[in-house]
């Protein structure tokens, strides 16, 4: 399984990386043969109005 970590306004640091990976590979462990790629899209949104 392919894993594609992506972030907008935040750096992707290993812990991240490490994180992401033990939730994706827990909510895939039924689907393993048929999941060939995973995209996974993290940003930090900014509120104009603070």
């Amino acid at each position: 399984m392919k894993l594609v970590i992506q972030g907008k306004n935040i750096e992707i640091t290993d812990s991240i990386r490490e994180y992401v990976n033990q939730k994706i590979e827990k909510a895939v462990t039924h689907f393993q043969t048929m999941i060939t790629e995973v995209d996974v899209h993290l940003s930090v949104a900014r509120n104009p109005r603070i």
